[in-house]
C-alpha cells in the first residue's frame, strides 16, 4: 500500500509560512518602517534611560504622518465580464507547490527555546542539501522583559547515525521592540509621535538531537539587550521540521 504524502507536507508548509508571516507582522519594526511608505526608520536619536539602558527615541508631529481623507468610491459599478461555461469546466492546474515539496531542499520547522524569564520561538527556513550541513534562517520573536521580533540565523553540523541525528550549532539573533504614543508638547506648540524603540542581540551555542520530524535541544545563550548584558541560563528548546 502506498500513501501520497505530497498533501499533507503541503498543508504544514502553508501552517509554517502562516506562522512566519505571522511573526513578520508581529514585530521587527526596524523592517515593518522601512516597508511603510507612512513611517521611517529615520529620526531617532539615542539615549539613556532610567534603568540605564540604551534606547532610541524619535519625536514628529502627527500631521505628518496622519493618513489623508481615502478618496469618494465612484457611484458607477464596474461591470463584471461573465464567466464563460468553458472557462467553468476547464480543468484546473495542480499547485505547483504539492508537486515540489517532496523535492524541496528546503525545510521548514517551528521552534521554541525556553528559561527563566526568557523564551525564543520562531519560525525558519533550512538548506538541507547536505547530511551533514545546514544553514537555516528565519523569523522570530524574543521575550526577555519585553517582547522582541526580528531574525535569526544559525549553521548546525549533523552526524547521521541511522534515524538519529546528534548535531551542534551556532547561532545568532537581532530584534528590536517599540512603543509609541501622542501627547503635546508644550516645547513645540503640537500634538507629537513619540516613539521609543530598543534592541535585542543574542548569540548561542547549541547541541541536541533529531529524530524523524522532531528534535530536542540545548543552548547556551550569550545575551544583549538594550546595551546591557544580560546573563541567563541554559535554554531547553525543541523543534518540528514539515
Amino acid at each position: 500500500m502506498t500513501f501520497n504524502m505530497n498533501r499533507p507536507k503541503s498543508r504544514l508548509s502553508r501552517i509554517g509560512i502562516l506562522l512566519g508571516l505571522i511573526v513578520l507582522t508581529s514585530g521587527c519594526n526596524t523592517l515593518m518602517e522601512a516597508s511603510n511608505p507612512r513611517d521611517t526608520t529615520s529620526g531617532y536619536r539615542e539615549t539613556k534611560n532610567a534603568e540605564g539602558e540604551t534606547i532610541y527615541v524619535r519625536e514628529r508631529p502627527v500631521s505628518s504622518w496622519m493618513p489623508e481623507p481615502l478618496p469618494t468610491p465612484s457611484a458607477t459599478p464596474t461591470p463584471i465580464a461573465p464567466t464563460s461555461s468553458y472557462e467553468k469546466s476547464a480543468p484546473t492546474t495542480p499547485p505547483i507547490a504539492n508537486s515540489l515539496s517532496a523535492t524541496s531542499p528546503v525545510r521548514v520547522g517551528l521552534e521554541a527555546a525556553l528559561t527563566d524569564g526568557h523564551a525564543h520561538l520562531g519560525v525558519h527556513g533550512g538548506l538541507n542539501n547536505s547530511p551533514y550541513f545546514e544553514p537555516r534562517i528565519g523569523l522570530s520573536i524574543f521575550a526577555s522583559k519585553d517582547l522582541y521580533a526580528g531574525v535569526d540565523a544559525s549553521l548546525r553540523v549533523r552526524l547521521p547515525i541511522g534515524e538519529l541525528k546528534p548535531f551542534a550549532g551556532l547561532g545568532g539573533y537581532l530584534g528590536d521592540t517599540k512603543e509609541c504614543g501622542m501627547g503635546w508638547s508644550a516645547e513645540t506648540g503640537r500634538y507629537e509621535e513619540i516613539c521609543v524603540k530598543k534592541f535585542l542581540s543574542a548569540g548561542y551555542a547549541e547541541a541536541g538531537i533529531e529524530l524523524g520530524h522532531f528534535s530536542i535541544f540545548m543552548r547556551d545563550y550569550r545575551l544583549t539587550r538594550a546595551g546591557l548584558h544580560v546573563p541567563t541560563k541554559t535554554f531547553v528548546g525543541f523543534g518540528i521540521r514539515f
